[in-house]
């Protein structure tokens, strides 16, 4: 089994593959640059930066954070979809932008570009983080259960 230390790494690659295939595959269809390499280079590109921003950034205890503040109890689903939005919003935004680029390349109307397909990258990016992130958290729990010290260690 994996070591306790590597949950989070765990859960944030469960969620970086899923974000990134599917922000990639729309963004890549979306642009008519639907081919094998270029999808497979902005996936690679886009996890890369997926991977960064879910080590540096804590969008998931930011969220966590909100949805308490508003008074939302942990771990019940209003928590879950509070949590998510700003989840989605951290990791969506620098993956959505590093995506259409390797799309459309260095392109005068990269930033129209972008903003025009943002909302829907934005929504996309929600219900696949929505969806994955309690898949990614039980996939961690199996993966660090045996590594967990006991009271008898």
């Amino acid at each position: 089994m994996i070591r306790m230390e590597r949950f989070g790494t765990i859960i944030n690659i469960f969620v970086g593959v899923a974000v990134c295939l599917v922000l990639g595959l729309y963004i890549q269809y979306v642009n008519k640059a639907f081919t094998p390499e270029l999808i497979f280079h902005g996936f690679v590109s886009s996890f890369f930066v997926s991977y960064v921003i879910g080590d540096l950034i804590p969008g998931k205890a930011w969220g966590d954070a909100l949805a308490a503040k508003i008074g939302l109890k942990n771990g019940n689903f209003s928590q879950h979809l509070v949590s998510t939005i700003v989840l989605a919003f951290c990791m969506v935004t620098p993956i959505s932008f590093l995506s259409t680029y390797v799309g459309v390349g260095p392109h005068p109307m990269l930033l129209q570009i972008w903003f025009t397909n943002y909302p829907v990258l934005l929504v996309l990016g929600y219900i696949t983080l929505f969806l994955s992130f309690p898949l990614a958290l039980k996939t961690a729990i199996y993966l660090t259960k045996d590594s967990c010290p006991t009271a008898s260690d």
